[in-house]
């Protein structure tokens, strides 16, 4: 039995963050019933950022949000339409949304007013900078609320070169798999008491949550010259955990406890005679003497003198944690990123095969998700279907049609 048989979540969201919600349920048992326009989430667009298809049947930046969900196609603009989406609620364990709450309210569908009408509905909803304060109605995307003012794009890159290309969706698909975990503690409580609950998770705290300890180092660094971040080499406080070019490509080293790693980095790159070095093996020492520009000059000098895979295999027989900087095309032929189930193939609606990327929370009651996955449908192929289910006849669906208060395929 999958953790949500019989959990019925209604999806009324658009792009990214609260869609892999919305996917991360389904995968894991939930009836999702995804709630379009008469156009489609604008997400069906979005692949054109990274180059890839946007045809009707062939778009595997929207199966990427939509594993496993029946597709609605409701005018949440007309009257019919909002009522059937109420209708659909009645039934519902989960609402799941990333709408602001003024057309929330429009609807009836805001918090206060589906609990009083639904009190054990679990409500969740993503914002772009929270619940509260004076910026909570800002539009927000992954782009301005986690990367830029989240802390991401003013300190990710090299010291006086220019902020990073925020990458599409990254902040959007932790927040979707965050907010997962958030309704699944919201559903246990509601088995327990009866009572749904109040979800909510921004893209901002998200940006704030990943860069938890730099942010929090701010309070001691009121004095320096300049602030730390964003940091040049010469700037680094480890020099274990910084990259270093071989003669090939970058390779990132991983020591946060640089005296249990020097030893044995100073073996495998030739330099016995550096070797319990006093000056040099003890992490707060090579800080208040200031040895860590010394140390990257070392390193990087012999790094420089052998290719990526010399030294990738002489550092993993010493015990060094180091790996290649990963390019995508490197993920796509990575045994590893197959063997571990991060990647899958899978075929479109039109029998196009792709490259897809599984959500990282496994589930051994799960199993292997693939081999069932549904991957997105045509705008409104489930319509019917599912109105069915909920009590409308055809021909209520069919005057509902014509009326454009719904979209149906057949």
């Amino acid at each position: 039995m999958l953790p949500f048989e019989g959990v019925k979540v209604i999806e009324f969201a658009q792009f990214v963050a609260a869609p892999i919600c919305g996917r991360v349920l389904a995968e894991w048992g939930a009836e999702v019933i995804k709630i379009e326009s008469l156009t489609g989430d604008h997400n069906r667009e979005q692949g054109l950022i990274n180059g890839m298809p946007i045809e009707e049947d062939n778009d595997p930046t929207m199966d990427s949000t939509s594993v496993n969900k029946r597709f609605v196609s409701i005018n949440a603009r007309s009257q019919e339409g909002v009522a059937v989406i109420h209708r659909l609620l009645e039934t519902a364990d989960v609402f799941l949304t990333n709408y602001r709450v003024q057309v929330l309210e429009s609807l009836g569908l805001d918090w206060p007013a589906l609990h009083r009408k639904y009190p054990g509905l679990v409500w969740a909803r993503v914002t772009g900078f929270g619940e509260e304060g004076p910026d909570k109605d800002e539009p927000g995307y992954d782009t301005v609320s986690c990367f830029a003012r989240g802390g991401i794009s003013g300190t990710w890159y090299p010291k006086g070169t220019e902020p990073l290309i925020p990458m599409a969706a990254f902040g959007d698909n932790i927040t979707g798999m965050m907010l997962a975990g958030g309704v699944s503690a919201a559903l246990y409580r509601k088995a327990r008491t009866g009572e749904g609950d109040k979800v909510s998770i921004s893209l901002f705290h998200v940006g704030i949550f990943g860069n938890s300890w730099a942010t929090m180092a701010t309070e001691f660094h009121k004095d320096d010259p300049e602030p730390p971040y964003p940091q040049s080499r010469a700037q680094a406080t480890n020099p274990g955990n910084i990259a270093y070019p071989s003669a090939d490509r970058w390779i990132q080293f991983g020591c946060p406890v640089w005296i249990n790693y020097y030893d044995k980095i100073m073996k495998c790159i030739g330099r016995e005679d550096l070797v319990g070095n006093a000056e040099l093996n003890d992490l707060e020492t090579i800080q208040k003497n200031n040895k860590i520009v010394e140390l990257e000059d070392i390193i990087g000098n012999e790094m420089r003198k052998r290719p990526a895979a010399e030294w990738l295999k002489i550092f993993k027989e010493a015990g060094v944690p180091v790996q290649p900087c990963a390019t995508f095309d490197d993920i796509v032929v990575d045994e590893q990123a197959w063997a571990a189930k991060a990647l899958f193939k899978a075929k479109t609606i039109g029998g196009q095969e792709h490259i897809y990327v599984n959500i990282p929370v496994r589930l051994a009651c799960v199993g292997d998700p693939t081999e069932t996955m549904r991957m997105a449908q045509l705008i409104g192929e489930d319509t019917r279907q599912v109105l069915r289910e909920n009590g409308y006849t055809n021909q209520q669906i069919d005057e509902m049609a014509s009326k454009k208060a719904i979209r149906v395929r057949n």
